[in-house]
């Protein structure tokens, strides 16, 4: 099937989850995301649909337009050429996150990075005082990508 009929049939299926935004490219989908429950069935359809989580990351947004952390999830498809980016913006003052480990173990260690270098903690596991993965690099109450904290 070419690829313009099949992002138009993914924009259908995953519109009600949030706002799509804009697309870099013709094999990808960008969805903003603020509620954590539709955070969570989005990517549990998505896992049901034969994506796989390639990364998470994290970026301290504070000082910009948006003035809070953003997470950003990026999926592949197993069999086609075909990326859904989701960017889920956390409320402002945020400490802590919703965990994807649940449905995707390979969440990991990506989230065990976001605890480390931008001191925000998955939410539905649980939390641990100081760094997870560079305990002798930095003082417990330093994280390095944080805007405000260095």
């Amino acid at each position: 099937m070419p690829l313009a009929p099949r992002m138009k049939r993914l924009q259908k299926r995953y519109a009600a989850f949030g706002s799509e935004l804009f697309r870099h490219a013709s094999n990808e989908l960008h969805f903003l995301v603020s509620d954590d429950a539709r955070l969570l069935s989005l990517v549990e359809k998505l896992r049901d649909n034969g994506f796989y989580l390639l990364s998470i990351t994290a970026n301290d947004e504070q000082e910009l337009e948006d003035y809070c952390f953003k997470l950003y999830y990026l999926f592949s498809h197993a069999t086609n050429d075909l990326f859904l980016i989701i960017e889920n913006a956390l409320p402002p003052d945020a400490e802590t996150f919703t965990s994807v480990r649940s449905l995707f173990a390979s969440a990991a260690p990506f989230e065990r990075e976001i605890a480390d270098l931008m001191g925000l903690r998955p939410r539905n596991l649980p939390v641990e005082n100081g760094h997870y993965l560079h305990t002798d690099v930095y003082p417990p109450d330093l994280y390095p990508l944080r805007r405000n904290r260095t």
